[in-house]
């Protein structure tokens, strides 16, 4: 079989490979997994689907596996400009969030802390200047086109469209299909999703002041944010596109990212047990934990160990805080005649040592607790 190298080369050269290639050995050079050719499931018409790239780094802390992944497409255009129109970004618009964070948690404690504490996670990452710039945005695309550079005639958005459409549902497949598996003993996972559009070619900014007249430039990057509707729900995504150009310092930005969420996020988990029963939210999140592990020992050291015979023993527990005492409040044991009842409970051995540890254990609770009785059945 007779071929001709330079001619094979040059086609391969027409096609994105070549960028795919450049940008996952970058990745690699850079300490991220790299995973090619990933396949998701389209939302719409239930058929496989293939993004370029996914990139990872991730990091164990506490029994918790923290990732931060990139979703990455990868397009070429060989005599064409992406053109971004653009306009200055609102100061107060109700309708358009700008701070925009994909995370995905299987932890409990997490997920809770993701959705109250979103003022601190922003404050808190863009207290690194790098990682700042991230999600700094002063002028938002309102329209892209991709135009020939030789006819300078538009063509369409569609290439653009298509890379952006592509990392959201790849995205919102990894959060659907992300499962519990136990790795090396890790059973709980974070996950901060970014959705990255690479260009191996130019990008020009077309930006409309508030007269209408417009300015262009050339840009290496551009950040994207808008509604887009997956599986029926609607939520705000960013795609930062980039320039093959411009991608080493900005992965390098990425990895700073990754070292700032293992700041970040693993300090809302002890965030999660200060002064956790002053909050019921979060105490209840555990309560029905505690709830199973206390009831055979609570039941077992007054019947075995104190001696108490009764026909209603303990079912069900709840509990108030206050003045830095958690009252633990029992039903049950309402035919037990004797004025020191109470007393004898929390005077248990067995059973204090054991509640001290669960306590410990679920909540991080070390200060004062007792037993008490008077729960109303009704």
């Amino acid at each position: 079989m007779e071929f001709e190298s330079e001619k094979v080369i040059g086609a391969i050269e027409q096609t994105g490979y070549v960028l795919e290639y450049y940008i996952s050995e970058q990745l690699r050079s850079n300490g991220w997994q790299v995973i090619n050719s990933r396949y998701y499931i389209d939302d719409l018409k239930g058929i496989e689907r293939e993004i370029d790239i996914m990139a990872y780094k991730a990091t164990v802390y506490d029994h918790i596996a923290y990732y931060t992944v990139l979703i990455i497409s990868c397009k070429k255009a060989t005599k064409g400009f992406w053109t971004f129109l653009t306009r200055r970004r609102p100061e107060n618009d109700p309708n358009t969030e700008h701070f925009v964070i994909n995370n995905y948690t299987t932890d409990k404690r997490l997920s809770y802390m993701l959705n109250s504490m979103q003022e601190y996670i922003k404050s808190s990452l863009i207290k690194d200047p790098d990682v700042k710039k991230l999600f700094q945005i002063e002028r938002l695309p309102f329209a892209f086109q991709q135009i020939n550079s030789e006819s300078y005639k538009t063509e369409d958005d569609k290439r653009i469209y298509d890379s952006i459409i592509t990392t959201i549902k790849a995205l919102e497949y990894e959060k659907e299909n992300r499962s519990r598996p136990i790795i090396d003993g890790i059973n709980n996972f974070f996950y901060n999703f970014n959705l990255l559009s690479i260009f191996d070619g130019d990008f020009l900014e077309v930006f409309f002041n508030n007269k209408g007249q417009k300015n262009v430039t050339n840009v290496s990057e551009i950040k994207y944010i808008n509604r887009h509707i997956v599986s029926k729900k609607e939520a705000f995504y960013k795609v930062h596109f980039i320039t093959k150009a411009a991608f080493l310092p900005q992965v390098e930005i990425y990895s700073k990212l990754h070292s700032k969420n293992c700041e970040v996020y693993p300090e809302l988990i002890n965030q999660f047990y200060k002064n956790i029963f002053a909050d019921p939210k979060r105490a209840n999140i555990y309560w029905n934990d505690f709830c199973k592990e206390i009831k055979w020992r609570f039941n077992y050291s007054l019947v075995h160990e104190l001696g108490y015979k009764s026909k209603e023993p303990a079912d069900t527990f709840s509990y108030d805080y206050t003045d830095d005492i958690l009252k633990i409040h029992f039903d049950g044991y309402y035919d037990i005649d004797d004025p020191d009842f109470l007393e004898r409970v929390n005077a248990e051995k067995e059973l204090t040592t054991e509640t001290a540890k669960i306590l410990k254990k679920l909540f991080r609770y070390e200060k004062a607790f007792c037993f008490d009785n008077d729960y109303l059945p009704f």
